[in-house]
Formats: structure tokens, sequence, C-alpha cells
């Protein structure tokens, strides 16, 4: 199971595991056709997990972008590149039009 990012060694660690992901995604998302809507998919993954990555960079990783409190260990193990905490992800919003 992941914990918060405390150490170098954790950060390069999960840095390198999000960066596979990412190739991952890019490479499946080359090998679609273009009029597969599996592309949008894995390019929408592949944009989530760059930013994952920069929040690591920048020391924000596992901390929820909109109430600042930490994101469980299990929420990102299951979702690395998560960006809110599970109360955040359930909060109702407006949809954009």
């Amino acid at each position: 199971m992941m914990t918060p990012v405390h150490e170098t060694t954790d950060r390069r660690v999960l840095r390198l595991r999000l960066a596979s992901m990412l190739d991952e995604h890019l490479d499946r998302a080359d090998a679609c056709a273009q009029d597969d809507p599996a592309v949008d998919g894995h390019l929408t993954a592949a944009l989530q997990l760059d930013a994952a990555i920069r929040r690591i960079n920048n020391g924000t990783y596992g901390t929820c972008r909109l109430c600042q409190a930490p994101i469980g260990a299990e929420r990102l193990e299951a979702i690395p590149a998560a960006a809110l905490c599970i109360d955040c992800e359930l909060i109702p919003r407006p949809l954009l039009a």
C-alpha cells in the first residue's frame, strides 16, 4: 500500500511508476485508430498522470487541490493520479455548459 510521500526515494519511485503509466497510455493512444473512442481515454489519463508527476515535483502530490487535506493512501493506490480527496470528489458540481 502506498503511503504519503515524504522521502526523496519515495518521490523518485513514485515518479518512475507514474511516468511508466503515462508512457503506456501514450503508446496505447498511438496504437489506436484516429476514430477509436479509446484515444480520448488514453490521452485524458496521460494528462492526469502528467499533472500528478508535476504535483510530485512541486511537493503537493497527495494533497487535495480543493480542501488541502491529505488524500487517503488507499485512494492514491487505486487512482495514483487522484488530485482530490474522496470527500471533494463526491461533492456535486454544476455541469459546465
